[in-house]
């Protein structure tokens, strides 16, 4: 009797335990129904008298490579200037051609840059440093890059940096394969964490939750940075690779296998990993490609010579602008989203643009030899090979 009373107890304790178990495993909800993606009409982008404007433009300026403002004596400068004028800061940082900035919650400058010398033809080590808000050196930390020299060019795809707060920053860079960063420590600068992660995505990781989230080749993953290691991952529909789709506006992950039989656009809701809508299509779109605003509620992407707008939200199409061969540069002010039309057969051309409708507001020719743009307060910067000029806009 006492037997069979000690077998029932202990089997009504692993009951309640695998309960208990079943209860924390979170939900999963199923994959949505995919929705046939409708293209709206095109619209063509007009030259129209009445919508020529003709820009008011600054002086151009020429930077020299970031390093060389940034250190002293193959050292990190102790101080630093730059950052007094916040106009100054943001033509540098983009002028220098920095490989990835930051500005953190307490004001401090985060920078990432690349080292060059005459013993490195082939590859460059990267310099993270911090400064503070008055310009004054916190930490620097240099991830050597000299693994793979001679595939270094081909292999490199991007840079980030990241900040934890108030604990630590992440930077390093995304490879063709792999993702090599370090974590370090704010209040002293020592090193939390630094190594390499698999990782064949179409973006840079970014931090959501206090972990480094982002795609891999089959998976959503997000990682503990004090470690590099998996907090939490999922499958994603499909195989990726660069050859696929990864767009994320920093609270929605979107992905597409572009090598698979079907056509799909699954989005993601970072905060629980889970799918939110699916856009089922018959076209490609570019893996190269792509931009998401979250304030703006918008995800722009390109398919040969259109550009398609999409509500993050829920995946509705918005519009579709034909913009020709070129892969054109874009930039979002509050209300206005503008595009640069580089042409052969003609000056460059800004447009400005409706975001939610895409309708066309009024267009304007740029100075000779402006690759890019970026949109600060009320003005754009027009940047050419290292030369930065502003133009002042109305919103």
């Amino acid at each position: 009797m006492m037997l069979f009373a000690l077998l029932s107890t202990a089997c009504n304790q692993t009951k309640t335990q695998d309960a208990a178990k079943t209860a924390r495993q979170p939900r999963i909800k199923p994959m949505p129904t995919p929705i046939q993606l409708v293209i709206p009409k095109a619209k063509v982008l007009k030259e129209s008298t009445e919508l020529q404007r003709v820009l008011q433009v600054s002086p151009s300026k020429i930077w020299p490579a970031c390093h060389i403002k940034l250190e002293e004596n193959n050292s990190p400068k102790k101080t630093i200037d730059i950052i007094e004028n916040p106009q100054t800061l943001s033509e540098f940082i983009w002028g220098c051609e920095l490989e990835a900035y930051a500005k953190g919650e307490h004001g401090e400058h985060l920078f990432a840059y690349e080292l060059k010398g005459e013993d490195r033809l082939r590859a460059s080590d990267q310099r993270l440093t911090a400064y503070d808000a008055q310009g004054k050196l916190l930490w620097s930390h240099t991830i050597d890059r000299d693994s793979d020299p001679m595939n270094f060019k081909s292999s490199r795809r991007s840079s980030f940096i990241l900040d934890f707060d108030p604990y630590l920053v992440c930077g390093g860079t995304r490879w063709d394969g792999s993702l090599e960063y370090a974590c370090i420590k704010k209040e002293n600068g020592e090193v939390a964490w630094q190594g390499k992660l698999a990782s064949w995505s179409g973006t840079n990781p970014i931090e959501h939750q206090k972990s480094l989230t982002f795609g891999d080749i089959s998976s959503l993953k997000k990682i503990y940075p004090w470690e590099g290691v998996e907090r939490q991952s999922i499958a994603l529909k499909g195989t990726g690779g660069y050859s696929s789709l990864y767009i994320t506006d920093g609270n929605i992950y979107m992905f597409s296998a572009n090598r698979a039989p079907w056509k799909m656009l699954t989005a993601y809701d970072l905060k629980d990993m889970t799918p939110i809508w699916s856009l089922d299509f018959d076209i490609s779109f570019d893996p190269l490609w792509s931009h998401a605003y979250a304030k703006h509620n918008l995800t722009i992407l390109r398919h040969k010579e259109h550009l398609l707008g999409i509500r993050t939200s829920d995946g509705t199409p918005l519009w579709n602008i034909e913009v020709g061969p070129d892969v054109p540069p874009i930039t979002l002010s509050e209300a206005t989203l503008f595009l640069l039309a580089r042409r052969e057969d003609g000056p460059n051309l800004l447009h400005a643009l409706d975001p939610q409708t895409g309708e066309q507001r009024w267009y304007a020719s740029v100075p000779t030899g402006t690759l890019d743009i970026r949109h600060e307060n009320k003005t754009l910067l027009l940047k050419s090979i290292r030369s930065v000029q502003r133009a002042w806009i109305d919103k």
